[in-house]
């Protein structure tokens, strides 16, 4: 059951090939949905059923079970016990699990076909099982994603941005009054794109497994939240540094700054004790104005927020003595970045999972050529470790779990 208006047309397949992708993102990126047929042989990335059931009881995984009875529906957030996932044959449910690809290295895979985008757009890939008419009801998502069946079929239910309004006393974001301009179905390897804004609705049409690659960008009030509490942090950082050295910040009491107020000034603050001291105002407003951040520290943030892991991620790390006999290893094997890693660089600057440092020359091509292949040969690892500067910070990139081994 397919009705095929004009907005959704058979789109070039990105995964294919460089010029796929490039007219892909020509034709439809952030303009018009594009469904794919046959897009990719999902037999190798999908982690099956079992699996994905078993990793929502973890604590370590995002996960979230939906379930439907009739107009109501509910919400249960896991770790979700084994007894309280539903059965085969039990009817509208979805259990969603978060960042698949963060911790099984088939969907890690899956998530490489898509690096036509630069990485730091590529949020993660999350999966959806469903049973029978399963689903999480119609919804706006705020980025790009791109609904790729793993197993079975699932009927998908669309409509145009618009100004939609939310159902009362629902647990989720329901789009009240949804009315679909467009069905279509998605068998496995069928692949359906759509831009922000896009109302959708997807019912599993049988038990089905859905995987969604969301591709994100920050909004703005997001930036400048995660740019203060990074300020906050490196203040925080600046006091306890100094309280431990046993010296005083370089901070002046406002207090100072009135000692040389001329008599006339000091008779009008007695008259009129309510109103701001204007040497006290200018004295706050150049404090503030101080911590205006220049080209250097905004580009050095956006990289760090850009590559930091998500929140409770864990790391596989290791000991000092462990991390240098993997770090020989690699001289022999050549190393390659932990899936759940996060790299990128600009210019001279090279961040990863949240970090950054300042490289220039054959380092800096290396560095760049480990972000962009997520791998370094024996030769290009060994000639990396002979920068007496860079090797230190390898290492401890090895001792908390951030690369591996070449196998």
């Amino acid at each position: 059951m397919t009705h095929s208006p004009q907005f959704l047309s058979d789109a070039p397949n990105p995964l294919t090939s460089p010029a796929a992708a490039q007219r892909f993102l020509a034709s439809y990126w952030q303009k018009q949905p594009g469904l794919i047929r046959q897009a990719l042989a999902v037999g190798p990335y999908s982690p099956g059923t079992p699996a994905l059931r078993e990793m929502a009881t973890h604590e370590a995984v995002e996960s979230r079970l939906v379930r439907r009875r009739g107009a109501r529906w509910r919400l249960v957030d896991g770790p979700i016990a084994a007894a309280e996932l539903p059965g085969a044959r039990d009817k509208a449910w979805t259990l969603l699990i978060q960042g698949v690809d963060l911790h099984l290295d088939a969907v890690a895979d899956l998530r490489e076909r898509f690096r036509f985008m630069p990485d730091v757009r590529l949020d993660d890939v999350m999966i959806s099982v469903a049973g029978d008419q399963g689903g999480v009801g119609p919804h706006v998502d705020s980025y790009d994603v791109f609904l790729l069946q793993l197993e079975g079929r699932r009927r998908w239910h669309l409509a145009p941005p618009a100004d939609y309004l939310l159902q009362p006393g629902q647990p989720l974001r329901l789009l009240a009054h949804f009315k679909a301009a467009v069905t279509v179905d998605l068998d496995a390897g069928d692949m359906l794109y759509l831009p922000p804004g896009w109302a959708h609705d997807g019912i599993a049409q049988g038990p089905c497994t859905t995987a969604s690659i969301g591709l994100r960008a920050p909004s703005d009030d997001e930036l400048l939240l995660a740019w203060l509490r990074d300020s906050i942090d490196a203040i925080a950082r600046a006091t306890d540094e100094a309280a431990d050295d046993n010296e005083t910040l370089a901070t002046e009491p406002v207090e100072r700054y009135l000692d040389d107020t001329a008599p006339a000034e000091l008779r009008r603050w007695q008259r009129q004790p309510a109103a701001i001291p204007a040497p006290m105002a200018r004295t706050l407003r150049g404090w503030l104005q101080r911590f205006r951040p220049g080209a250097d520290d905004i580009n050095d943030f956006i990289g760090r927020y850009l590559t930091e892991p998500k929140a409770g991620l864990a790391f596989d790390g290791c000991t000092a003595a462990r991390a240098r006999r993997l770090l020989e290893q690699a001289r022999r094997h050549g190393l390659r970045l932990d899936r759940r890693t996060r790299m990128a660089y600009r210019a001279d600057q090279v961040f990863i999972n949240g970090d950054s440092f300042v490289t220039d020359g054959q380092t800096r091509k290396l560095l760049a050529q480990l972000a962009n292949a997520r791998r370094l040969n024996a030769a290009d690892t060994a000639a990396l470790f002979e920068d007496p500067d860079v090797a230190p910070v390898i290492a401890e990139w090895a001792q908390a779990g951030w690369i591996r081994v070449e196998t």
